[in-house]
């Protein structure tokens, strides 16, 4: 799951600076409150998409850790705006990959706290969104993770 990559042409090199990339082994390791500490200190002073993908992960893994239904109220809203930021940019492989992603954690919330019908929908959401990202970027590698996982079903 780690994001450093080796470019190939035409591929949108994913490192991340290494205060973020300390944020993402704190999240890895599931300290999701010594990252969210970290990652409030970075905004501004981070590549923001880089940024958006670190935080909803350690939001996600946090609310899947606790099952707290009142956090998932509270990254729901976040998500929104997530999703309203990443539509209002211009169509990338970023775009469309942070997107899916979004939806795939969104739909292990959702599973997670025993909503099977919004899950699937949130799934299949990410799984339209990563197979329009193949189709228009074909290269871009990082969309390989959520592939597999849809693959494997």
């Amino acid at each position: 799951m780690l994001l450093a990559l080796t470019a190939k042409p035409n591929e949108i090199n994913w490192r991340f600076d290494p205060e973020l990339r300390k944020a993402y082994l704190q999240v890895l390791n599931l300290q999701t409150d010594e990252a969210s500490i970290q990652l409030n200190k970075l905004s501004g002073r981070t590549n923001p998409l880089h940024l958006l993908y670190v935080q909803s992960l350690c939001e996600t893994l946090d609310v899947l850790i606790s099952e707290d239904a009142e956090k998932f109220a509270v990254i729901e809203k976040n998500f929104a705006k997530r999703i309203k930021y990443l539509q209002d940019m211009p169509v990338s492989a970023e775009t469309l990959f942070l997107q899916a992603e979004l939806q795939l954690q969104r739909g292990f919330n959702f599973l997670n706290l025993g909503q099977e019908f919004n899950s699937i929908w949130a799934i299949r959401s990410a799984y339209n969104l990563s197979e329009e990202c193949l189709q228009k970027f074909p290269g871009f590698t990082r969309l390989k993770k959520p592939m597999v996982l849809f693959r494997s079903w």
